[in-house]
């Protein structure tokens, strides 16, 4: 049931836009840090997901435009198996003072086409 996942959430707006936010594809920021007011980590603390864990899904879609563009899935509280395609990848907090995430880049792979 829905009401099961309602919470209060901290939030704040954007007022303006300027750069990236006026090209990209993105309409938005979801804060995924482990900081207090993430948006995540409010479900968490307020008993709406069991366990300190989300993850994400990236999809590459041959074309995007802002209309019916699947990018991928987030889930809040563990992870959805049927959306994945290779193996799940772990990312820990290096610096826990910053909250933020960090993954190291191996490899990128670049190649000719639209």
């Amino acid at each position: 049931k829905m009401q099961n996942f309602t919470f209060d959430l901290i939030f704040g707006c954007q007022t303006s836009m300027t750069g990236l936010f006026k090209t990209e594809l993105a309409d938005g920021v979801l804060g995924m840090s482990d900081k207090g007011n993430s948006f995540w980590k409010q479900m968490y603390e307020q008993g709406v997901i069991k366990k300190r864990l989300f993850s994400m899904c990236f999809n590459l879609q041959p074309t995007v435009d802002r209309e019916n563009t699947f990018a991928g899935a987030i889930s809040l509280g563990g992870v959805n198996e049927i959306l994945w395609k290779t193996p799940v990848v772990y990312a820990s907090r290096i610096n826990p003072a910053s909250g933020f995430y960090q993954v190291n880049i191996r490899a990128v792979y670049l190649w000719e086409g639209s």
